[in-house]
């Protein structure tokens, strides 16, 4: 809720700033092997995937 981790790591925009949108694009829509980020593709379209990029590199809605 807070999204400072907890099962993940910290998703704050100020935490992610070292990703650019493509990339974290891609770690949505793909997940991450091995770990419990899944990939959200099957579940959201490119344009919510958009959606959620700006809004954790930005924090805002």
């Amino acid at each position: 809720m807070t999204l400072k981790g907890g099962l993940g790591p910290d998703i704050r925009a100020e935490s992610l700033q070292h990703y650019d949108p493509e990339t974290l694009g891609q770690v949505i829509q793909d997940g991450i092997p091995g770990t419990a980020m899944p990939p959200w593709q099957p579940l959201l379209t490119q344009t919510e995937i958009n959606w959620v990029v700006d809004y954790l590199l930005t924090g805002e809605e």
